[in-house]
């Protein structure tokens, strides 16, 4: 969906009516295996009475046209708050790799910090209280 949505986004979605959908919104479906996929509404496909049955989506950096028809069950809501840089802030704090090597950081920190202070009290000079 890039550029109106960039990569690592964060995109908030509000659970909408199919009937309330319009050409040239960005709608979230799921796929069959599981994937759940951001594009904009391209086109409606209708029942007899009018009544959306199904949606052909696009995602704005696609040169060609998904034809495939998603179902209204497919369709998870549309996009009502995007921002790329909460995206990122998340995307950073769920790289494990950081998250372990902060977390053996501060383990080392406090294990130094512990033994720093337990050397300091040992080496003060002890009070002789006999008098």
């Amino acid at each position: 969906m890039v550029p109106e949505l960039p990569v690592n986004s964060l995109i908030i979605i509000r659970q909408t009516d199919p009937q309330n959908l319009e050409v040239g919104q960005i709608a979230t479906y799921l796929r069959e295996d599981g994937v759940s996929v951001t594009h904009r509404i391209y086109r409606i496909e209708r029942d007899d009475d009018g009544y959306p049955s199904g949606f052909v989506l696009r995602g704005d950096a696609n040169q060609t046209l998904n034809h495939q028809v998603v179902p209204n069950e497919a369709i998870l809501g549309r996009v009502v708050f995007s921002s790329y840089g909460i995206g990122n802030i998340l995307i950073f704090f769920e790289n494990i790799l950081i998250t372990t090597m902060g977390t053996i950081f501060l383990l080392i920190l406090l294990y130094t910090g512990k033994r720093l202070a337990v050397k300091k009290l040992n080496a003060q000079p002890s009070e002789d209280i006999s008098d």
